[in-house]
């Protein structure tokens, strides 16, 4: 019997401590990863022209979006192509995924040279039958 309870804490002490670590790595306790940064900083080499695209302009991410985002880069660039005349704007932002992926609209709105006139606002909508759905607001 006590082999078991000691084999025990020790299975629990060990799950604790990975679960720690585990979670600490995702929640970047401990900074940004390397990758991350060395991924971030490869943005600015891109090139700015690819055969018969040039770049057009170029504009950097905001100090709220990147701090929202916890971006270690980005870039928000507009091509356009010399024969067809053809626009298209590119924005690649590097960064840990769950910040990223999830972000409020008004990040995006802003690098796309959008003003916000007012503050997210929680608002609920009455749904066929007696069911309501509300936003979760600012």
């Amino acid at each position: 019997m006590r082999f078991t309870s000691v084999l025990a804490v020790l299975v629990a002490i060990s799950m604790t401590i990975a679960s720690g670590l585990i979670h600490g790595r995702m929640s970047r306790r401990w900074g940004v990863s390397e990758e991350l940064q060395r991924a971030g900083k490869r943005l600015e080499t891109l090139q700015t022209n690819f055969g018969t695209w040039e770049m057009e302009a170029s504009s950097a991410l905001g100090d709220y979006a990147r701090t929202v985002l916890e971006s270690t880069g980005s870039l928000n660039r507009v091509y356009v192509n010399s024969e067809t005349g053809q626009r298209v704007s590119v924005a690649l932002v590097v960064g840990p995924a769950g910040p990223i992926a999830t972000h409020s609209p008004e990040i995006c709105f802003s690098s796309r040279a959008m003003k916000v006139l007012d503050e997210r606002k929680p608002i609920s909508l009455q749904l066929q039958g007696s069911k309501t759905h509300s936003s979760c607001g600012p």
